[in-house]
């Protein structure tokens, strides 16, 4: 029976030691694969401007994309030397040492993966890591393994610790406790983390800024057509008898918050006038797209006139006076430098969705969601230009033959006489410029500010607030049916 125990023994041994010979050429083999994942996002990136290399990148990212192929082929000439020789040359190696090297190898593959997972849906992916976020996927399963990859690392760590804590349990003792104490942290970060992700991916919801689940939330309902707005594919006219109506603005229009687009004003001003016999056949077209001010709204139009609209529709919220505003900026979403990107808490919030959710509510509780355009208005200078260019808006609708209405909204004329006044001082502006408006400030009355907004974070408008809008524009477009006519 001794005998056959150590037989056994010994050819476990023989078996470890020989898989152990191979340990270094796998461990390499994995960081091939991170690498080869990095190579690839570099070779799919489009450089934004000077490209003039292939059309495609600029000097400068041409050379990344060179020596990330470089750094890809020698990490895969090694790994493959490595394997051929490692039967008859590479000892059995320490077994401690290279469970720490194949675990972070597994890591490092685990995160390559999810950037290829990435790159399916966004080829800009890997701008994101040159910004320091490394940890930024918002698909189901580039998120799940980057948990993976974290919970590896997190291995590595507890095992390092948790090593020296049992040596030096005798000889120093309070490093052992500190050493523990550290390791029992890591679990927990990684026990919150992998709760944090498994809610954001499930439930994921708007916040109004770009957090993890706006973004995930964003992946997973914002598809986009063939010229990147939220809508069915654009067609030109084919129907003399049908009416265009081309919906130009920003965040609202596009319907951040609204999971099913068809719950959208435009959808619901569409439905409501195809459902009116006398309209004929109606066609919206939705424009939308967050984050743009009327200088956007401006280039849009003229960039969409091809869709030979009879009407067009600017929906107007009271952010639009950006192009000739700076609002504050947010050291974090919009950080003031390149070396403030690096900082410490954006790096946190960047790579980690635990802390994304704890830094963003504490930013929220402190700042809470403040609108700071209301001096913006206030000052009869930039009102002034901004005005111009709503102006020039019309005159291009006017010279294209086109029915031109403005349509400001804003839900926050529920919150008190600063924005009701705001509101009422803007459509007396424009009516001075001579630029038709529907006037809407009366349109939410009954209704709180908190039953339009989509939840306590995001304070965009929500399916009731669409609801009521797509109605009161079906209203306004059947009582000016006979301005809007037929080309």
């Amino acid at each position: 029976m001794i005998a056959t125990e150590n037989q056994v023994q010994t050819s476990m041994r023989r078996v470890a030691s020989d898989a152990g010979r191979y340990v270094p050429a796998v461990t390499l083999w994995l960081w091939t694969f991170a690498a080869g994942s990095v190579a690839l996002g570099a070779i799919l990136f489009e450089s934004h401007t000077n490209r003039v290399l292939l059309n495609r990148y600029s000097p400068p990212w041409f050379a990344f994309v060179c020596l990330s192929l470089l750094g890809f082929s020698a990490l895969a000439t090694t790994a493959c030397w490595k394997t051929a020789r490692a039967p008859k040359a590479l000892p059995a190696p320490g077994v401690a040492a290279w469970e720490y090297g194949l675990l972070l190898g597994a890591a490092a593959a685990s995160w390559g993966a999810s950037l290829v997972t990435q790159y399916l849906v966004e080829p800009h992916h890997l701008d994101r890591l040159l910004n320091g976020e490394f940890m930024g996927a918002t698909q189901t399963a580039g998120v799940l393994l980057e948990y993976l990859a974290q919970i590896l690392v997190g291995l590595v760590i507890i095992l390092f610790f948790a090593t020296r804590a049992f040596q030096a349990r005798e000889t120093r003792p309070g490093l052992s406790r500190a050493l523990i104490a550290l390791s029992a942290l890591i679990v927990a970060y990684l026990v919150a983390e992998g709760g944090v992700r498994t809610i954001n991916f499930v439930w994921p919801r708007t916040q109004g800024v770009p957090t993890k689940p706006t973004r995930i939330w964003a992946q997973r309902y914002g598809h986009l057509n063939r010229l990147g707005f939220r809508s069915g594919e654009f067609e030109q006219r084919r129907d003399p008898n049908e009416l265009r109506v081309l919906v130009l603005g920003d965040s609202f229009t596009y319907g951040v918050g609204i999971a099913d687009p068809r719950h959208r004003f435009t959808e619901v001003l569409a439905a409501r006038l195809n459902a009116t016999p006398a309209m004929g056949r109606v066609r919206v077209f939705n424009a939308g797209v967050p984050d743009t001010n009327s200088a956007d709204h401006l280039r849009l139009l003229d960039e969409l006139l091809w869709l030979d609209p009879d009407l067009v529709l600017l929906t107007y919220v009271f952010n639009d006076i950006e192009h000739v505003w700076q609002r504050p900026r947010s050291p974090i979403f919009d950080p003031p430098s390149y070396l403030a990107r690096f900082s410490l808490h954006r790096l946190l919030m960047l790579n980690s969705h635990l802390f994304d959710q704890l830094l963003f509510r504490y930013e929220f509780a402190v700042g809470g969601a403040v609108d700071t355009s209301l001096s913006a208005y206030a000052d009869a200078n930039l009102l002034r230009r901004h005005l111009d260019v709503l102006e020039e808006i019309l005159e291009r609708a006017n010279m294209a033959g086109v029915t031109f209405r403005l349509i400001p909204f804003d839900v926050a004329v529920r919150k008190g006489p600063p924005y009701e006044e705001r509101y009422r001082q803007f459509v007396h502006a424009c009516r001075e410029r001579q630029i038709p408006v529907w006037q809407m400030d009366r349109l939410f009355d009954g209704l709180s500010y908190e039953a339009l907004i989509v939840n306590g974070w995001d304070h965009h408008p929500n399916e009731g607030a669409h609801r009521v809008v797509g109605e009161f524009l079906a209203d306004q477009i059947l009582s000016e049916k006979s301005v809007v006519s037929l080309h």
